[in-house]
């Protein structure tokens, strides 16, 4: 467990809530939206997720399993924007809790965890690529501008990513290629 100390948790601590957030967002943000029937509360109730997981980041226990934390960090959130937003959930705090009970309850599929290692083996542009098109929404258009590619050529080398993440995760342990170059 990382100290805690009273001006806050460790800047190690922090980091490494931060690292596990932009990694696990879409089951996070999944989560909420499974909760939530205002999606325009969503992304507040995220962000507010997200400033509370790191408020809170001397309590993480490395090693534990951030997917229960940070949700039942959101599940709060999700109530509290209820209560504040003066929306009415479809559902009551009692079936919400209960939910977010049996969502802890399904065990992970071992698979995203050697997703998570294919992806820690992509060489740093194509994760670039990956986790702008995935981790942050952006559409192929969006990420050419920022990498300085055709949008055509990013299509290619996201769809190459995409079949060497599924090869390695079918394969277990397979090794990755080198970078993929831009095609002009």
């Amino acid at each position: 467990m990382f100290s805690m100390n009273p001006d806050g948790p460790s800047p190690e601590a922090v980091e490494e809530v931060e690292r596990l957030f932009l990694k696990k967002q879409s089951v996070v943000r999944a989560f909420i939206c499974s909760l939530l029937p205002d999606f325009s509360l969503v992304d507040d109730v995220l962000h507010e997720t997200f400033l509370t997981l790191r408020r809170k980041a001397g309590a993480y226990r490395p090693g534990s399993n951030f997917d229960a934390w940070a949700c039942t960090v959101a599940r709060f959130k999700v109530l509290e924007a209820l209560r504040t937003s003066g929306k009415r959930s479809q559902l009551s705090e009692d079936a919400i809790h209960a939910l977010a009970a049996c969502e802890e309850a399904v065990p992970q599929d071992p698979r995203l965890d050697r997703l998570d290692a294919c992806l820690s083996k992509l060489g740093p542009q194509t994760r670039r690529l990956v986790e702008l098109r995935y981790m942050g929404a952006c559409m192929p258009e969006e990420i050419a501008r920022i990498v300085d590619w055709t949008p055509g050529a990013v299509n290619v080398a996201l769809s190459r990513a995409r079949q060497l993440l599924r090869d390695c995760v079918d394969q277990g342990d397979a090794q990755l290629p080198q970078e993929p170059q831009p095609l002009l």
